[in-house]
C-alpha cells in the first residue's frame, strides 16, 4: 500500500492511429522531418490527449507532484508533438478529479474516436494493489480506502475495467507510460529491444494495431517526485530523434533510470485477445533533436558575456526568503515542524549554511482549520513568494428546521442531543475532509426523522424544512448499550408519549398490592458473545427488537400476592415478603387467569391491562437493563449484589457474615427488594429464585429478529438463577429450559396494553 505523498497508478494510455490535417507554414519543419524517415506518403494520425493529475483527496493523504506533472505533460504534448486536443483533469476552476470525471471522459472517447484517431491518455495519482484479486487500481478524488473494515474496491477504478474500455476503443494503436505504485501490475514482462529501426519499420508499425505499455517498475512504490517522471519529461521536452517508437521509449527509460535508482523500467506488449504485437506507437516530435540517444539539458543556465558586473566576485547570502500569506490571514508558521513564531503575511528566513539548495516543508496551523501543509525548494539567496494558501476549516455546518420547531437532533447515535430545531450544527471533519453524518430528528408524539448528510470542511448544508408525521404508537429505541440515566429518560418519554405512569401498583384481594414498571420499547443484542465465562452455546448473539413497551413486576410475586390471587401458598420458604416458589409452569397460568379475571381499565380510562408471563426476550431485555455485560452491573459477580451460592470472590465465612449484617439468611430464599435494582427499576433479576417466562424453549432465529417468541416443543423456559446456584448461572443470558410442572421457580407477572 502505498505511503505519504507516494503516487500510485499513474498512467499515459497512447491510442494511433492514421490521417493527418493539413499542416501549416510553421509546422512545416516537423513535415520535413517526418517524410525525411517515414517517406512523403505516410499516413499520419491525428492526435488527442486525456491527461490526469490528482493532488488532492477527501479520504488519502494529497499529493504534491501529480498535477503539476499532468499539466507538464499536456503543454509539452501541444507544443512538442503536435496534439490537436488536450483535455486536463482538473478543469480551470476544480481541484478534484472523481470517478464518474474519468468514466464520462473514457465513456467519451470510446463513442468519439475512429480509426483514424491516436488517444493519450495520462494519470498521475494514488492507486492500489490487491494480492487477493491481483489487481491494481487507480484512485479517483472521491474515493476511500477501506469500507465496512475491507478495500473500498466499489469506489476505485479496477485495471480491468481501464481495460475494457481500451478494447472497446476503436483506435488502432493504444501505449499505457504508467509512472506508479504498483503499475507492474498491467503486465508482467519486458521486452528489451535495442535494435536500430529502419524507416520501413516504422511504416509498417504505423499500420498494424498494437497493445503496448511501460512501467516505472513492477509491485512496488514509487515516490510523488520520481526519477522516471523527470526522464519522462525530458525525453518529451527534448525529443532525441524526429520519429521513435514505444519500444525505444522503453530502452531509453531502463538505461537513464537504473543510472539513477534500483528500479528497471518494464515493456512490451500487454495481455489482449487479438493479435496487436506487429505494431507499435510512433512518436512524431514538432522539433526534434540530432543524435542517437536522449538528449539531457545542460545542469547550467548559459553563462552571460564577460563584463564590468559579471566579473566582479559575487556575495551569496547563505539563507533564503520565503513569503508566506493564507487565506484566512493569522495562521502560525511552521518550518519542517518547527513554530518560526510568525503569522501569516509574514516573511520566514530558511538557513542555508549547510547546503547551496534543499526541500523544507511550510505548516499553517490555525484554530479550527485543517493544517495546510506545501513543500517549497529553497536556493542561496533566493526569495520566493507562494500563492495565498488557502485553509479548510475542521468542520462543517448543517441547517435544520422542521415542522412543529423544537425536535431533539441527534447525531451519530449519541444519547445526548446535540440542539432543538431550528439549529446549526458543528460538524467535527478533523480525520477527515468530508463525510456521511447520521441524524436523527425526535420530538414526542411524533415519528423519529432519521437521515444521512453528507457534509464536506468549510462547507454549510441548509436542509429543507422536515416535516414530522405524528406517531401513535411509542418511539422504539435503537441506541444500545446505554446507561441508567437514558433508561430513565426512556421510561418518562415513553410514559409521557402513552399518557401512562412509569410505575403504578395493581390493587389485589386484601389490600395487597402488586408494584409494576414500564419498559419501553427498543432494541439489544440478546445472548452473550464469545469468550464471556460461563457461556452455553444456545446463548448465540443476535439483534432483538421489541416494539411494543411493556409492564413487569417491580419484583418477583410474593407468596403474600400469591396467597392473594389463589387462596394458596404452595412455598417451602415462608414469609410473606419472600418469592412465591414451588410452583409450576401450569401453576403459573392459573395464577395468570385469575389475575386478569378481575380485569377493569387502567385510572385513564385508556389502557385495559393483560397479564402473563413475559416473553424470554422481554425478560432479558428488563434484566441487562441497557447493560451488554455478564450482568447488569458488570463483567464480573460481586458478593453483595444478589442471593446466591457463594462459588467466587470472598469465603465462606465472609459470606455468610455479610449476609448476617443484611439481616438475611444464607440457606435459602430472602425478602425481595433486598438487593439494588437496575437501570430500570428492578430487583432480584440475578439470584434469589429461578422465574418462568412464557415461550418454549428453542434454539434462537439466526439474524435480525421482531418480538420473538420460542416455538413449540416440551420445555419451557426459565431464567435468573437461585438461591442454591452457582453465581455465573445468574448471569443475563443464562437460559436454561424445564418441564413445565417443574417446581422451585417463580412467576413473574408482565402487563401488555
Amino acid at each position: 500500500m502505498c505511503q505519504a505523498n507516494i503516487r500510485s497508478i499513474a498512467l499515459f494510455l497512447l491510442v494511433t492511429c492514421v490521417g493527418w490535417p493539413c499542416v501549416s507554414a510553421e509546422d512545416r519543419g516537423l513535415r520535413v522531418e517526418v517524410e525525411a524517415v517515414l517517406g512523403q506518403e505516410a499516413d499520419i494520425p491525428r492526435y488527442h490527449a486525456l491527461v490526469i493529475g490528482i493532488n488532492e483527496y477527501d479520504h488519502l493523504q494529497d499529493l504534491r507532484k501529480a498535477e503539476d506533472d499532468a499539466r507538464e505533460v499536456a503543454e509539452l504534448l501541444a507544443e512538442k508533438f503536435g496534439f490537436e486536443e488536450v483535455k486536463l483533469l482538473p478543469t480551470e476552476g476544480a481541484s478534484r478529479v472523481t470517478r464518474r470525471d474519468i468514466f464520462r471522459e473514457l465513456d467519451r472517447l470510446r463513442k468519439e474516436l475512429t480509426d483514424r484517431d491516436s488517444l493519450l491518455i495520462y494519470y498521475a495519482g494514488h492507486g492500489e494493489y490487491d494480492k487477493e484479486l491481483d489487481m491494481g487500481f487507480w484512485i479517483p478524488s472521491d474515493a476511500r480506502r477501506t469500507v465496512d473494515d475491507g478495500p473500498a474496491r466499489d469506489d476505485w477504478i479496477w485495471n480491468s475495467q481501464l481495460m475494457q474500455h481500451i478494447k472497446s476503443m476503436k483506435a488502432r494503436h493504444i501505449l499505457i507510460l504508467s509512472d506508479a505504485c504498483f503499475s507492474g501490475s498491467l503486465f508482467r514482462s519486458s521486452t528489451p529491444d535495442l535494435s536500430a529501426r529502419e524507416h520501413t519499420w516504422y511504416r509498417r508499425a504505423l499500420t498494424k494495431p498494437s497493445r503496448w505499455g511501460v512501467s516505472s517498475g513492477d509491485l512496488e512504490e514509487v515516490p510523488d517526485d520520481s526519477v522516471f517522471t523527470v526522464k519522462v519529461k525530458q525525453i518529451l521536452r527534448y525529443p532525441p530523434q524526429p520519429v521513435f517508437s514505444a519500444s525505444e521509449l522503453g530502452n531509453w527509460l531502463v538505461k537513464e533510470v537504473a543510472e539513477h535508482t534500483q528500479r528497471q523500467p518494464l515493456f512490451g506488449p500487454l495481455n489482449d485477445p487479438k493479435d496487436m504485437r506487429e505494431g507499435q506507437f510512433i512518436f512524431l516530435a514538432r522539433g526534434p533533436q540530432p543524435g542517437n540517444g536522449p538528449v539531457t539539458p545542460p545542469d547550467e543556465k548559459p553563462s552571460k558575456p564577460k563584463n564590468e558586473e559579471t566579473t566582479r566576485p559575487r556575495v551569496t547570502r547563505l539563507s533564503a526568503d520565503v513569503w508566506v500569506d493564507s487565506d484566512p490571514q493569522g495562521a502560525e508558521v511552521y518550518v519542517d515542524g518547527e513554530a518560526s513564531g510568525k503569522k501569516t503575511p509574514t516573511k520566514v528566513t530558511i538557513d542555508l549554511a549547510a547546503v547551496m539548495t534543499r526541500e523544507v516543508k511550510i505548516s499553517l496551523r490555525m484554530e479550527d482549520y485543517a493544517t495546510k501543509d506545501v513543500a517549497v525548494t529553497v536556493e542561496r539567496g533566493e526569495e520566493q513568494r507562494l500563492e495565498a494558501l488557502r485553509l479548510e476549516k475542521r468542520s462543517g455546518e448543517v441547517s435544520i428546521r422542521s415542522e412543529p420547531a423544537g425536535a431533539e437532533i441527534f447525531v451519530d447515535g449519541q444519547e445526548k442531543a446535540a440542539g432543538r430545531t431550528p439549529t446549526k450544527l458543528k460538524v467535527d471533519l478533523s480525520e477527515s475532509r468530508t463525510r456521511d453524518v447520521k441524524v436523527s430528528v425526535r420530538l414526542k408524539r411524533y415519528k423519529a426523522k432519521d437521515l444521512v448528510v453528507t457534509v464536506t470542511r468549510g462547507a454549510e448544508v441548509e436542509l429543507e424544512t422536515i416535516h414530522l408525521e405524528e406517531s401513535k404508537e411509542a418511539e422504539v429505541y435503537t441506541t444500545w448499550p446505554f446507561n441508567e440515566t437514558e433508561a430513565k429518560r426512556r421510561q418518562k418519554e415513553t410514559a409521557d408519549f402513552l399518557g401512562v405512569p412509569v410505575e403504578y401498583d395493581e390493587e389485589l384481594p386484601g389490600g395487597v398490592k402488586m408494584r409494576m414498571v414500564l419498559v419501553p420499547a427498543g432494541e439489544f443484542d440478546m445472548g452473550s458473545p464469545d469468550g464471556e465465562s460461563g457461556r452455553g452455546d444456545y446463548e448465540v448473539q443476535h439483534r432483538v427488537r421489541l416494539t411494543k413497551p411493556f409492564y413487569m413486576g417491580k419484583y418477583e410475586v410474593t407468596q403474600a400476592q400469591w396467597e392473594a390471587v389463589t387462596g394458596k401458598n404452595p412455598s417451602k420458604f415462608k414469609g410473606d415478603q419472600n418469592p412465591v416458589e414451588e410452583v409450576s409452569w401450569e401453576d403459573v397460568q392459573g395464577f395468570v387467569q385469575k389475575l386478569n379475571a378481575k380485569g377493569g381499565p387502567d385510572k385513564a380510562g385508556e389502557y385495559k391491562r393483560v397479564y402473563g408471563l413475559p416473553t424470554e426476550a422481554q425478560w432479558e431485555y428488563a434484566c441487562r437493563g441497557g447493560t451488554d455485560t455478564a450482568y447488569s452491573w458488570g463483567m464480573s459477580f460481586k458478593q453483595g449484589k444478589c442471593n446466591v451460592e457463594n462459588d467466587v470472590g470472598s469465603s465462606d465465612d465472609a459470606n455468610v457474615a455479610m449476609f448476617k449484617s443484611m439481616g438475611l439468611p444464607t440457606d435459602s430464599t430472602v425478602p425481595v427488594g433486598k438487593f439494588l435494582a437496575n437501570a430500570w427499576g428492578f430487583h432480584d433479576m440475578h439470584g434469589n429464585v429461578w422465574e418462568w417466562c412464557q415461550d418454549w424453549y428453542a434454539g434462537y432465529e439466526q439474524g435480525e429478529v421482531t418480538d420473538p417468541i420460542g416455538s413449540a416443543g416440551s420445555l419451557r423456559v426459565f431464567r435468573g438463577g437461585g438461591w442454591g446456584y452457582a453465581a455465573h448461572n445468574c448471569r443475563s443470558a443464562l437460559r436454561p429450559a424445564a418441564f413445565r410442572r417443574a417446581t422451585g421457580t417463580t412467576p413473574w407477572a408482565a402487563a401488555s396494553s
